[in-house]
């Protein structure tokens, strides 16, 4: 019997492997339910159009562009994603919204299925706790995976972990890959490329000496490992600088996290606020868990998952956007400390081959007749509707470039859309053009509340912000107070167009 045939008749003559096998397959069906929907426009129409444009010209901006007010003040824009731009637009032009659709589904649910399997000899010890856990895993993943940049870096963490991980483990040669992955990180997603050495240092540090303190553990590695894993950081963290704005690159990443208007005022860099019932439940609820199984287990820690548990949660209490790189991160160690539910040895039940191929042929059939018909549903729902929300309404983007303002106020989230569809704007998703006094001001003027009062008078602030910008019109969202600014004052602005959520005022 060859050894193929051996491998095969092994794998069917175990029970826990067709469970796993359901298992997997189960979450990623979950995660194609999930995203029935469609998923988030959030940014992606700016980055569509930032990719067009690279793409086109052949160059790599440095100055603002697509933002009537960034160009004419020259505001510097860091495209540190502008590969990641580039990917997504080719994507989109050769298969549309339904391409891009599919491909951030097909690649969240590659990692939810790669976790299933890489944990697959520890999940079987407690499935309640590996559900809980799974579920969590796939709400996230499956959330998180659509179309910005921030996608391939979750790749591009799962990758880099799964190397270290099994270059601890045994000396595997996949560790020579992370000189390539550091010079498409700094491309791709330059401000988050710093991982490529922070996770490495933790290896390295955690695996100097061999120590016992209470629950921490940590086991020596072999000098020569530790020097090959030195070296080859060293190297990935030089080749940082293949990048379009060389060393700034490798600043960025520190000076992006240490703004404080960003981190104050957009929803997403915000910490996590436990006093919302919805955040408490999809964010706290899978950090204490981790944090709860850690405390719990009966099993010795590994100083090195303490530390990269610790370094996440960290980054999750700086900000809620974090938790989709804390759920990668601790699924690498999350299992193997699941202390199991009862003894497994006592409640097997012997295999028998033959209903676990077919178990496993018909799950495997279901789960490709499932995959077929969500290409048919997303295809029929595209033609009805978006698979990728347009964020704006339609009446708006047309009315406005019929308009054509040469000086429009819009909000944050809108200025995407717009952009996407040749509108020159105010400001947009790109927080890192306009931080500092201008985000200030925009922020002032949203809410009619003196968020600079270092350059700006508390009694009339919103009639020096006004005239300094000069709008000759405004699309705002109706909730907002500066809606309501407008509306009071009909004499100098007129509303000319308004629905549920937004309203278009031109200045008299």
């Amino acid at each position: 019997m060859n050894s193929k045939s051996k491998n095969t008749k092994s794998f069917f003559d175990s029970n826990t492997n067709i469970i796993i096998l359901i298992f997997a397959i189960i979450c990623m069906v979950s995660s194609i339910a999930i995203k029935l929907s469609g998923m988030s426009g959030n940014d992606f129409w700016w980055h569509l159009k930032a990719g067009q444009w690279i793409f086109e010209n052949k160059t790599i901006p440095t100055k603002a562009l697509f933002t009537w007010y960034g160009e004419s003040q020259s505001l510097n824009w860091f495209a540190h994603e502008w590969l990641s731009e580039v990917v997504f637009y080719l994507i989109y032009h050769a298969f549309g919204t339904f391409g891009m659709y599919e491909v951030c589904l097909y690649a969240g649910m590659l990692i939810i299925g790669a976790t299933v399997v890489y944990n697959r000899n520890y999940i079987y010890n407690n499935y309640l706790l590996s559900s809980i856990y799974m579920l969590y895993f796939v709400i996230v993943i499956t959330q998180f995976f659509f179309g910005r940049p921030h996608t391939i870096n979750m790749i591009l963490l799962f990758i880099l972990l799964y190397i270290l991980y099994k270059y601890k483990e045994y000396d595997t040669n996949l560790i020579f890959l992370l000189p390539v992955l550091s010079v498409l990180w700094v491309n791709l997603h330059g401000g988050s490329s710093n991982l490529i050495y922070i996770m490495p240092i933790i290896f390295v540090l955690s695996s100097l000496i061999s120590f016992e303190y209470g629950k921490l553990k940590s086991n020596k590695m072999a000098p020569k490992k530790l020097l090959k894993l030195s070296v080859i950081t060293i190297i990935s963290s030089l080749l940082l600088l293949i990048n379009p704005r060389g060393f700034e690159m490798i600043v960025y990443p520190y000076t992006n996290m240490a703004d404080t208007a960003m981190l104050t005022f957009l929803s997403e860099w915000n910490a996590p606020d436990i006093k919302v019932f919805s955040k408490l439940i999809m964010l706290f609820v899978p950090v204490i868990l981790v944090t709860a199984m850690l405390m719990l287990t009966h099993k010795k820690i590994d100083l090195t998952d303490f530390l990269i548990y610790g370094f996440y949660t960290y980054m999750f209490f700086r900000s809620q956007r974090f938790i989709s790189l804390f759920m990668i991160a601790t699924s690498f160690f999350f299992f193997k400390y699941i202390m199991p539910f009862k003894d497994k040895k006592k409640a097997g039940i012997k295999a028998n081959a033959n209903q676990n191929k077919i178990t496993a042929y018909t799950s495997i059939g279901l789960f490709l007749v499932i995959l077929v018909f969500q290409l048919i549903f997303a295809s029929n729902f595209q033609k009805n509707n978006s698979l990728i929300d347009k964020i704006l309404p339609e009446q708006f983007v047309n009315l406005i470039k019929e308009d054509n303002p040469k000086r429009l106020y819009n909000d944050y989230t809108s200025g995407g859309p717009l952009i996407f569809n040749n509108v020159k704007v105010f400001i947009d998703g790109r927080a890192d053009i306009y931080t500092g006094s201008t985000f200030k001001n925009y922020q002032t003027m949203k809410y009619v509340r003196n968020y600079n009062p270092e350059e700006l008078n508390d009694e009339d602030y919103m009639e020096t912000l006004l005239k300094k910008y000069d709008f000759d019109a405004f699309l705002v969202e109706n909730k907002t107070p500066i809606y309501h600014y407008l509306c009071q004052s009909p004499d100098k602005y007129k509303l000319i167009e308004s629905d549920g959520t937004y309203s278009y005022f031109t200045v008299k």
